[in-house]
């Protein structure tokens, strides 16, 4: 299995050192950030200043915040994004050994600072169907807060209006936040404007509301947040953390977009292409046996029952695609992924496509050697004694090193190599001509490819593919692979060989496009045991094949490697990835 975290710590690296590969930037959708979005126009104009000397004055963005709210400024803290907002509510509303009240699941920083500050948290379950006002307002009994996210981070799902009026009444002791990060996405569905909802809560008593810039309006890296609050709430929120939470930068850049007319404009505009992409992307895995829930906010929540495992090899799938997506370890959550919904089209584009290739692809391509064939008694064999021929030593341990590195597709080559680095100096014909002798034997000794076997039940592989179209794409010269694949039966079920001859080798991406382009097929996973394989399949333009690794003897080091390099899942060869198939392809 593949780790997110591991593999973009060196993203790409497999195409960084050819000139002609245009790396592809990975396109994260795992922060809930406004992903495609353009510029605001106050920020095109260089309206925005630092103010580096001083130290930060929040006052002027608070007044912008309050005039903008029809409100007192007295009313507004302004905060490091909404985290900061949380966490000075906590400070001023909680103390040790008292309780936050929590649905499950919610946004994780809420049990984060809880536990920071020694508050008990308690928990109702809101996974799916309507908010539980009820059971809500039964749980809050003994509680300093209750703590509301609507929409809800992570299902989406919004609260009415009238269940949160609901919860106030009825629960009339502890103070109530209501975090807004997302509520501009839910207006849409709910008919309503922000200022609507803004005005419907904001006179409650014992309420104090959480926005931020970090969401609709695109501005994450801001890190600009407030509450809104009576007054003397608001003293106690502004007490609770440090006197300078936002940088003079960060102000005026956030007083210049919120002054600017043409800002809410932009945001409702982010909105709608948000949400029309939202149920894109909703449709689309629906279509493929998957459930998103009915998210009211910039993402969704996705799991997969129809697959074994689904959920957890789309998030491996789509960052094998250089696609990174929100994984939990929470136990509630743990078969479900998060999706970011892009604002842009290109960006939503490239999702839509990602996603058909990873749960639903047109064909299923392999490499031969490693992959189908176990050539751990042919092929290596006759390296080492191709090796010995000439007076070099070899072992297992060499040639993983050589084609770890990459550029090692070709045994004759790799062959070659070894004996360079040993000082021999001979022509790649004399290394070809004594290394084929061995391979293919000679009138008077059998050779090596004799002892060659098929890694996988034919029957049983051709029934997983579940009826797709199937290409062999490999290094051996068209002669050898077609022997083994009428030898092993796999030619029964290949429709397109790429040999040798075919294209130039891996990691060379040409092979797989021609075998794609033979098939008439859209998109494909890619099944290879070696770097070269893994970063061929990276290099196809437009994400249209998806590299899978495999392995010959777990524990033999080249599972972290591939994945290194990009693998989306590495598993062993023969059963281990038939089942794999078995469990995902419908």
């Amino acid at each position: 299995m593949s780790v997110i975290s591991e593999r973009f710590k060196a993203e790409i690296m497999s195409v960084a050192d050819d000139p002609e590969i245009v790396p592809v930037e990975t396109l994260r959708l795992d922060g809930n950030e406004c992903v495609g979005a353009e510029a605001f126009p106050a920020l095109q104009t260089g309206r925005s200043d630092p103010g580096i000397v001083g130290y930060p004055d929040s006052r002027r963005l608070e007044a912008t915040i309050a005039r903008r709210s029809g409100v007192d400024p007295s009313r507004i803290v302004a905060t490091a994004g909404a985290d900061d907002a949380i966490d000075r509510i906590m400070g001023a509303c909680l103390s040790p050994g008292s309780s936050v009240l929590l649905a499950d699941p919610t946004f994780t920083m809420f049990q984060a600072f809880a536990r920071n500050r020694g508050v008990e948290t308690r928990s109702v379950s809101w996974m799916t169907g309507a908010f539980p006002t009820a059971d809500f307002v039964e749980a809050s009994s003994g509680c300093s807060l209750m703590a509301v996210v609507s929409p809800n981070n992570p299902t989406g799902m919004s609260i009415p209006l009238d269940s949160l009026m609901a919860l106030r009444s009825s629960a009339p002791d502890p103070m109530l936040l209501i975090d807004l990060a997302y509520v501009e996405f839910g207006c849409e569905a709910d008919g309503t404007t922000v200022d609507d909802i803004m005005a419907s809560l904001r006179w409650m008593p014992k309420t104090v509301l959480v926005r931020t810039l970090s969401k609709a309006w695109g501005m994450a890296g801001l890190r600009v947040g407030w509450t809104e609050s009576a007054p003397d709430l608001a003293g106690r929120i502004r007490s609770a953390g440090g006197p300078f939470p936002i940088s003079s930068s960060s102000i005026e850049t956030a007083r210049a977009v919120l002054e600017d007319e043409s800002s809410d404009r932009e945001v409702d505009d982010r909105v709608r292409r948000v949400n029309r992409n939202r149920c894109e992307i909703a449709t689309l895995l629906e279509r493929l046996g998957c459930d998103s829930g009915e998210s009211n906010a910039n993402f969704l929540l996705v799991s997969d029952p129809r697959r074994s495992g689904g959920s957890e090899w789309l998030a491996d799938g789509l960052s094998g695609l250089d696609v990174a997506v929100r994984r939990f370890q929470e136990p509630t959550l743990a078969d479900r992924v998060r999706i970011t919904i892009p604002v842009g089209e290109i960006e939503n584009t490239r999702l839509r496509r990602s996603i058909s290739t990873v749960l639903d692809p047109e064909a299923i391509l392999f490499d031969l050697d490693g992959v189908l064939a176990d050539v751990s008694d042919s092929y290596r064999t006759a390296i080492i004694q191709t090796a010995a021929a000439f007076g070099v030593e070899v072992e297992n341990q060499d040639i993983d090193r050589i084609k770890a590195e990459g550029d090692a597709n070709d045994d004759w080559r790799v062959t070659w190599r070894i004996l360079g680095e040993a000082g021999i100096e001979i022509t790649m014909e004399e290394v070809v001509d004594r290394f084929q002798r061995f391979y293919l034997g000679t009138p008077t000794r059998s050779g090596l490819r004799d002892r060659e076997r098929c890694f996988v039940d034919v029957d049983r592989l051709s029934k997983a593919t579940g009826g797709r179209a199937v290409g062999v794409v490999t290094g051996r010269p068209a002669v050898e692979a077609r022997w083994f694949l009428e030898r092993s039966g796999l030619d029964r079920m290949v429709d397109v060989l790429i040999a040798r001859e075919d294209a130039p080798l891996k990691p060379a991406p040409d092979g797989l496009i021609k075998a794609l382009d033979a098939l008439g097929s859209r998109d494909a996973w890619f099944f290879g045991d070696t770097v070269d394989d893994i970063t061929a399949a990276r290099r196809v333009p437009a994400g249209r094949v998806l590299p899978v690794g495999t392995e010959v003897a777990p524990g033999s080091g080249v599972r972290p490697t591939l994945t290194q390099a990009g693998a989306s899942r590495v598993l062993s060869a023969g059963p281990d990835m038939v089942e794999f198939m078995e469990g995902l392809l419908r």
